[in-house]
């Protein structure tokens, strides 16, 4: 579907039977991987980058690798504001450099329903891939969601497909700002200091990942 931006390029498939559309966009960023999990992974800043969030908030960090939080995000005034509680699991793979963030939504009872629709994301993913000598990497974000409510299905598709190019415009400039902090255990990853799950949480057990990332 790209028609903007030479450098990203933006699909969209639509399941069997289905009115709404998922949306992919793909692009490289100058920075490398662990810089821009960094970034993603400070929800403080989410509302720097991320398109249309007017709040972030982290309801439980259940581990260095999987979090529950609510989102809010803003709409056209004349749509109901839609919010979401999401969780979230990352992975690593050091063999192929690559770094995966699977989100979606699920119910939480430390966050009971608000003024605004509460909406479902059906599946969400930010993968990373380390290119060449590490200094560039190629991002893929992905997202299927219902925003649920009475919005007619052809509009939703309409402003979500903006959603990825957005996303990826913001994420380049957010990268560069000085005072962005590599995720440590990105670091280590993409340095091969542990080659499995296993290794990766006994490299937890000595190491602290400190601020924003604790």
């Amino acid at each position: 579907m790209s028609d903007q931006d030479a450098d990203i390029q933006v699909y969209r498939w639509r399941p069997a039977d289905k009115e709404l559309f998922a949306f992919r966009g793909e692009g490289d960023v100058d920075a490398p991987l662990p810089r821009i999990v960094g970034v993603i992974a400070d929800h403080s800043r989410q509302k720097e980058w991320v398109p249309d969030l007017g709040e972030s908030r982290l309801v439980e960090r259940i581990s260095a690798l999987e979090r529950i939080q609510y989102l809010h995000f803003k709409t056209p005034f004349i749509i109901k504001d839609r919010d979401f509680v999401v969780g979230t699991q990352a992975n690593f793979d050091s063999t192929t450099r690559t770094m995966t963030l699977d989100f979606a939504s699920i119910e939480d009872p430390r966050v009971p329903p608000t003024d605004k629709i509460r909406g479902k994301i059906l599946h969400g993913q930010y993968l990373l891939q380390a290119l060449g000598d590490g200094s560039k990497t190629r991002v893929t974000i992905q997202v299927y969601l219902d925003p649920m409510g009475s919005v007619p299905k052809w509009l939703v598709n309409a402003t979500q497909v903006g959603f990825p190019r957005r996303a990826l415009r913001a994420l380049r400039d957010q990268v560069t700002k000085d005072d962005v902090k590599e995720h440590p255990l990105a670091r280590a990853a993409m340095e091969g200091k542990f080659h499995s799950q296993t290794e990766m949480l006994a490299w937890l057990k000595t190491h602290e990942l400190g601020a924003p990332f604790n």
